[in-house]
């Protein structure tokens, strides 16, 4: 499978993350805690967080763990509530790896990622599409230069998403198959995510510290989307030299 970035402007601002209440299913889902909660304190702002919302053609909220088809087109809402930086990672089923959308964000804005008039178009290849989100109080160096030096094209990496779940037949994954049956999809805040980020280096020239996120899935009924949130042992802000990152796997048969 494969997603069309319909438009791959690179701006700056900060996003908000809403989606519907299955957002996040099987292993490796986000640590849940009371949704009540992670809510609370993203809107209280009492820990840094963003809100996402996905949209059909007809502008209704859509579960991102819902399984898509050729020819789906979906819009990409985001708000945070923390002024900084954000950053989407688009990872194929193939393994390629792409930066398509940068921004600098205000707190309490919304944000709709750039389309035309789709942010995301799914064509004929199945699989499982993985748009990583990064958030960071700081520039990115190696998301930064990729986006000047090539279009924001990163190469091919044997650690990325895509191939970990199709390298591992404890997930279900097959490799080859690009379509491994049976891993988490929607949204997603992955147990080795900082793993995968060790080494992130910071426009400062600062090595990145990884934080962890709780999700709080989106209800339909009242058009919320779902929240991620700082929440862990270092407390429930991001602080300087500090990233956190989160995933959307996106299913297409």
């Amino acid at each position: 499978m494969k997603i069309k970035a319909i438009s791959c402007l690179v701006v700056a601002a900060l996003l908000t993350t809403s989606f519907s209440a299955s957002s996040a299913q099987g292993k490796g889902k986000a640590k849940q805690e009371p949704a009540i909660r992670a809510r609370a304190m993203f809107v209280s702002k009492k820990a840094d967080g963003l809100e996402v919302k996905l949209t059909n053609e007809r502008g209704e909220l859509i579960d991102p763990g819902k399984t898509f088809k050729a020819g789906d087109r979906i819009r990409v809402g985001f708000e945070s509530n923390f002024k900084g930086f954000v950053y989407f990672i688009n990872v194929t089923p193939g393994g390629v790896t792409k930066v398509i959308y940068s921004r600098e964000i205000e707190a309490d804005q919304s944000y709709d990622l750039p389309s035309k008039p789709y942010a995301i178009e799914f064509d004929k290849e199945p699989g499982t599409e993985i748009l990583k989100v990064v958030l960071s109080y700081e520039r990115i160096k190696p998301y930064e230069d990729a986006l000047k030096s090539s279009d924001g094209e990163m190469g091919k990496s044997a650690t990325n998403v895509a191939d970990e779940l199709a390298d591992n037949p404890k997930k279900g994954g097959k490799k080859g198959s690009g379509k491994p049956p049976g891993e988490a999809v929607g949204i997603v805040t992955p147990s080795n995510a900082c793993g995968r980020e060790r080494g992130l280096v910071l426009a400062s020239g600062q090595e990145a510290r990884c934080r962890s996120l709780v999700l709080a899935s989106g209800n339909q009924s009242k058009n919320e989307g779902s929240v991620v949130a700082i929440s862990d042992k270092q407390g429930t802000k991001l602080q300087t030299g500090e990233v956190a990152v989160f995933e959307l796997r996106l299913k297409h048969l």
